[in-house]
């Protein structure tokens, strides 16, 4: 019911609590479509769901402006901050304390997750860096190594990567082909559709031989009414699954050697989107990259003597000053065999895995410049 949607985005952009709206459409008896009584997390999932600012969402891939809008990107965006105002869970961090590689950065010692470290100088200067968990618990010596130098040095050579064409591709044919591995319904309804217009023709040929025509046409036009139900069902599966293009793959993935990794959130979209893990060794380091077979070594030297990296300018690619901006990120799991070894810290730790060696996470970003989808 789009004006009660409305409605509730206004009431919380008014100061209104989830709970208040809950409360308040309660005693009004709305419901939901289904005509069952409304839950208070439904509530919170119209407030957040960005389907009704034209975003069209299937495996994690958003596209802009694919659907009608019922409420304008500026009133979601004002009430996602009035959800956060209204939430006691603490910031994760501020910008500058934001550690850009937290999980993804593993001791090469004992394979141990580095973790954040900070600490203040005789000049009241904070130094920040990542250190082996396990080094806190005097279980192991590994060095710490500095925050910036790595981060930037990654995302540096991150971009470098990015403008290998080979590796644009290898991820846009992997995407492509996980659409049609994805849909468990689609090929099956295609499968009945085939089926249904194999009966239509063993009847249309029967009719011709001129065999019970009157039992036969009625039988066609029975056979013809399934077949226009599953053409519908189809049509609704391909809307809510769209399958891209190969060159829209690649496009979206082309498009992020423009991102500026200047600035914290270009670094954030980079390491997030392509960076599998990184191993820390005594005197190099070792990339994995999401769906590349090639490990990137670099020597803690090279890094450390980087007038690029330890001055903090900024990194000199020709993504620079590009009129386009990436949009934004989303999860895509992609099943795809990972051809290196995990610690086992990484395989068997408590905490969730997602670079289990047959899958790893990528972000992909989908930009503006790709199809609507019709609705």
């Amino acid at each position: 019911n789009a004006p009660i949607i409305k409605e509730i985005f206004n009431m919380c952009n008014d100061g209104m609590t989830i709970k208040a709206i809950y409360n308040n459409l309660k005693e009004r008896n709305i419901t939901r479509p289904n005509g069952k009584p409304l839950r208070y997390n439904a509530v919170r999932y119209i407030l957040t769901n960005r389907t009704y600012i034209g975003e069209y969402n299937h495996s994690g891939i958003r596209l802009e402006n694919a659907v009608p809008q019922l409420v304008s990107p500026e009133l979601f965006n004002a009430v996602q901050l009035e959800i956060a105002k209204n939430s006691h869970a603490p910031a994760r961090h501020t910008a500058k304390d934001d550690y850009l590689l937290t999980t993804k950065l593993f001791c090469g010692k004992c394979g141990a997750m580095m973790v954040s470290q900070a600490g203040t100088s005789h000049t009241n200067k904070v130094h920040r860096y990542y250190a082996c968990v396990r080094q806190k618990k005097h279980k192991c010596d590994k060095k710490m190594i500095h925050k910036e130098k790595i981060e930037n040095y990654v995302v540096y050579k991150t971009m470098q990567i990015l403008q290998n064409d080979e590796y644009i591709d290898y991820l846009a044919e992997l995407l492509y082909n996980l659409q049609y591995t994805e849909s468990t319904m689609l090929p099956k309804l295609e499968e009945e559709l085939k089926a249904k217009q194999k009966e239509i023709d063993n009847i249309l040929a029967a009719v011709k031989k001129g065999l019970a025509q009157d039992t036969l046409l009625q039988e066609l036009a029975e056979l013809e009414r399934e077949k226009e139900e599953i053409s519908i069902s189809i049509a609704k599966e391909n809307i809510k699954s769209p399958i891209l293009t190969k060159d829209q793959y690649k496009l979206a993935l082309s498009n992020y050697r423009k991102v500026d990794i200047t600035k914290l959130d270009g670094k954030r979209k980079l390491i997030d989107t392509f960076i599998n893990s990184i191993f820390v060794y005594d005197d190099n380091i070792k990339i994995v990259y999401n769906g590349y077979n090639k490990e990137e070594i670099i020597s803690l030297d090279e890094i450390e003597s980087s007038n690029l990296i330890s001055s903090g300018a900024p990194l000199k690619t020709a993504t620079q000053g590009c009129f386009f901006n990436v949009l934004h990120c989303y999860d895509l799991v992609c099943a795809a065999h990972c051809k290196f070894h995990l610690p086992p810290t990484l395989r068997f730790g408590s905490f969730h895995n997602p670079y289990h060696p047959h899958h790893f996470f990528l972000r992909l970003t989908i930009s503006a410049g790709l199809p609507k989808i019709a609705t």
